[in-house]
């Protein structure tokens, strides 16, 4: 299982017995190759993750990406605030 991490697989599960045709079926299968993709709001958290990391900052993540988010919050609220009174 080990060598298989990382990989593409096809698996076929059943409780009763596999037919040739559900086999074949399978296998003939194309695998679509490419990472999945991270959310936009996975991806921001991670890279704070990293930021608190090296601020020293990991021994409470969750209260450094709270603030760190009330700050982004605060800024795109401004910045409507901004357009809102031009």
């Amino acid at each position: 299982m080990l060598s298989l991490r990382g990989k593409f697989c096809k698996v076929l599960i059943s409780d009763s017995n596999i037919t040739t045709l559900e086999a074949e079926s399978v296998d003939s299968t194309t695998l679509v190759g490419g990472a999945k993709q991270k959310t936009a709001s996975q991806r921001l958290r991670a890279v704070l993750f990293i930021l608190s990391t090296l601020n020293n900052n990991d021994n409470n993540f969750d209260y450094f990406y709270k603030q760190e988010m009330e700050k982004f919050i605060s800024s795109v609220k401004y910045k409507i605030d901004e357009l809102q009174n031009v």
